[in-house]
């Protein structure tokens, strides 16, 4: 088969950017079948090693081939050609269509030596060996966090710029991960497409299921190496072990100020906000924060008191009754909503709370985490020591 070509000096910058050559003072030679398909060669130019003389005209990336420029301007053109004869799957590379089809096809040709998993990739194979060798070669530059997978990496990152780039189309609420988005719009159609098959309770998340099944089986996979206690869920540990370490993750961007659980952040913010989301249903006086709630509801007799507004379920050390959405007879700490198996447990457990809000105002009996927070919510109280009533310091609780 013979070739048809033509050459094309390229004396300028400009002639060479037009080309797509990152360097313009070459001799390109353009090759074509009598199809008209382009092969695209660069006549008496020696690609040094590292060099890449195609560019994007769109973002300025440069390649070592033509093909692979080619091929990346689909992403920008979103052209994807190669189309899936056995779904609606369409890519923008031939082999990206050929590695897909071995989902259709149930080949899963490379397997690894250290575990049973295969894989119809071998990239994937490859990725997935790191979990052996504990590489995390793709590092944040904005934090020391790193990962095994770059699209792992890509995610996270959207939590320093702040891009979400999901919206719900119903809502216009919008997520930084695709499948999140997808969770979150069941709350429109309330599918709940996961079942228990032992009680029947229907969930819309693969995982709340997984959650909710280690009711029934009593498992317990996360443990403290600190104490040994377990933990049905992973970010219930994570959020245990901040007591051992006293790390305080949860800064407030007004003052400073750091907490240990997120819903004390949120509490805390109120006093900056002006926020009073928790109403006494006696009297129609309003707090910011529900444990004061309680305590003014104590002054009515109310033994369970009646909580309105949001976040009714935190900050109270009860339990779950027979029949509510944490599973038939489970204990649950509505102070930091942990879960346990048996009564005893939980009273154990409430106990460490009780140690974390050690510090008691004496005036009005508020309790808090810190010396430092006591301190603080007391000068509230020397304001006006000599005419400040036990009343009025009740009140000045409640608008702290």
């Amino acid at each position: 088969m013979s070739l048809l070509k033509s050459e094309e000096v390229l004396q300028s910058p400009q002639q060479g950017a037009a080309a797509g050559l990152a360097n313009p003072a070459v001799v390109r030679e353009e090759t074509s079948t009598p199809c008209g398909r382009d092969v695209g060669f660069v006549k008496g130019f020696v690609v040094q090693p590292g060099e890449k003389p195609f560019a994007c005209a769109e973002c300025g990336k440069s390649f070592q081939l033509k093909g692979s420029l080619v091929n990346h301007l689909r992403r920008h053109s979103k052209e994807r050609p190669y189309k899936c004869t056995q779904c609606d799957s369409s890519f923008s590379e031939k082999f990206r269509l050929k590695r897909h089809s071995h989902i259709h096809e149930g080949e899963r040709p490379y397997k690894c030596t250290r575990c049973d998993k295969s894989y119809s990739c071998k990239g994937d194979l490859f990725n997935h060996q790191r979990v052996h060798t504990g590489e995390r070669p793709y590092k944040c530059t904005e934090c020391d966090k790193s990962y095994i997978y770059k699209s792992d990496l890509t995610k996270h990152g959207r939590v320093h710029t702040g891009e979400r780039p999901y919206t719900c189309t119903e809502c216009g609420k919008s997520f930084t991960l695709q499948n999140k988005l997808s969770f979150h719009y069941r709350s429109h159609t309330a599918e709940h497409p996961y079942k228990c098959n032992e009680c029947g309770k229907s969930f819309n998340r693969q995982n709340s299921l997984t959650f909710h099944y280690r009711i029934h089986t009593g498992e317990r996979p996360y443990k403290c190496k600190d104490c040994g206690r377990s933990f049905i869920r992973k970010e219930q540990l994570v959020s245990h072990s901040l007591i051992h370490t006293g790390e305080r993750p949860y800064k407030c961007i007004d003052c400073g100020k750091s907490f240990i659980q997120k819903s004390d952040l949120l509490d805390h913010q109120r006093v900056h906000t002006g926020e009073r989301p928790f109403q006494c249903t006696e009297c129609g006086k309003s707090f910011p924060v529900k444990q004061t709630l309680m305590r003014h509801q104590e002054m009515h007799g109310k033994d369970r008191p009646h909580l309105d507004g949001p976040g009714a379920n935190s900050h109270a050390g009860s339990v779950c009754q027979p029949g509510s959405d944490m599973g038939e007879g489970l204990q649950r700490c509505m102070e930091c909503g942990e879960s346990f198996t048996g009564k005893e447990d939980l009273e154990t457990h409430q106990q460490l709370h009780a140690k974390e809000w050690s510090h008691q105002c004496s005036p009005c009996g508020k309790s808090f985490r810190s010396k430092e927070t006591l301190t603080e919510h007391q000068n509230l109280h020397s304001q006006d020591p000599w005419t400040q009533s036990r009343d009025q310091a009740l009140e000045t609780c409640g608008s702290w």
